[in-house]
């Protein structure tokens, strides 16, 4: 498998050492149970057990194997997949309603604000959102990153929105969804870390961090969960990627400086060719705020992952559900101990 940071890189300078001085996530990684052992060779598609559980919350379209052929092929070839519409639609629709009111409580008044006879967009405050009761709290240390993080356990007044949230947060880190993603990636995932966030405008972001080039291999999985914007001009804002929310994956040797990489277009790149342009400084991949999009990124060690930074003219908060997985190329390993 031709994992996803398979581009030229300039030896790693300071910036890129302070870099990984901090991998992606702070928090440490929780393991799967291995009892029963995982079934090997990787399944093709989940059992019809566990297809049930996850239909209580994932589109059925998902589900068949001729779908799951094709997306393994994909990602096999690319390290990278783009699932829309992956919630239930029904799930997906009232989640929606729901982060929608939130944003527009916060938002009222916010954006075109008069402040001293001038229009200005405010900067949300510092502790908008957050409550300990309903599980949200603040992530720092804010030189490394800040945003809002919601725990379900420690939630002791939830409501709809967090209940959903809890919820799909839990099926991301399931037996079952593992069987998932190890059919949909022909990878073992074997650890995981996972957080509900949000990024509030004008206050959040996460700097670029990655592991040292003698890690291992991770598995970015992202659940956007940014509403589509009610405007066209707000829409063509979050394309542009002027604004912020981006989220970016660098070469090692481009760490210096995250702010610049995102803006004037929002610094796409072909995903189905992460190498194919080496004298490209820009980034290797960058994904605008979606809408119930499944994002699965294969990152080598030495490949920096960040937030862009969102600004006070975005038309909102960013929100997403996912973290990054550990993982094991089974047939790799399977071959270097016949070698031996």
């Amino acid at each position: 498998m031709r994992f996803f940071a398979s581009v030229r890189r300039v030896g790693p300078g300071p910036d890129f050492e302070l870099a990984l001085q901090y991998a992606t996530t702070l928090s440490p990684a929780v393991s799967y149970p291995e009892t029963p052992a995982f079934p090997l060779p990787l399944p093709l598609i989940p059992s019809d057990a566990e297809c049930t559980l996850l239909r209580e919350l994932l589109n059925p379209a998902y589900f068949s194997a001729a779908m799951i052929a094709r997306l393994r092929t994909q990602f096999v070839e690319t390290s990278q997949l783009v699932l829309g519409q992956f919630l239930r639609p029904d799930i997906a629709t009232e989640l929606e309603a729901l982060i929608r009111a939130v944003d527009t409580k916060s938002e009222a008044g916010r954006r075109g604000a008069i402040v001293g006879g001038r229009k200005t967009n405010k900067v949300t405050p510092q502790d908008e959102g957050e409550d300990p009761a309903n599980g949200w709290t603040i992530v720092g240390p804010p030189h490394i990153q800040r945003f809002l993080s919601f725990a379900p356990a420690a939630a002791t007044t939830p409501g709809r929105l967090e209940v959903l949230l809890a919820q799909i947060s839990a099926m991301l880190v399931s037996p079952a969804f593992r069987a998932m993603l190890a059919a949909l990636t022909d990878l073992l995932p074997t650890a995981h870390t996972c957080h509900v966030r949000r990024f509030r405008p004008g206050v959040d972001y996460t700097l670029a961090r990655g592991e040292t080039e003698d890690g291992e291999a991770r598995l970015d999985v992202g659940l956007g969960l940014t509403p589509v914007p009610g405007s066209d001009a707000d829409k063509e804002l979050w394309e542009s990627g002027d604004v912020g929310a981006w989220e970016m994956w660098l070469a090692g040797d481009e760490g210096g400086d995250e702010a610049t990489y995102g803006a004037g277009g929002g610094g796409k790149k072909d995903s189905g060719e992460a190498g194919a342009d080496d004298d490209d400084d820009g980034p290797l991949l960058a994904l605008e705020p979606g809408w119930n999009t499944l994002n699965l990124v294969l990152r080598d060690p030495g490949v920096l992952k960040f937030v862009k930074y969102v600004s006070a003219k975005a038309p909102g908060s960013r929100w997403d559900v996912g973290g990054e997985w550990e993982v094991v190329n089974v047939e790799e390993d399977g071959e270097a101990e016949a070698e031996a």
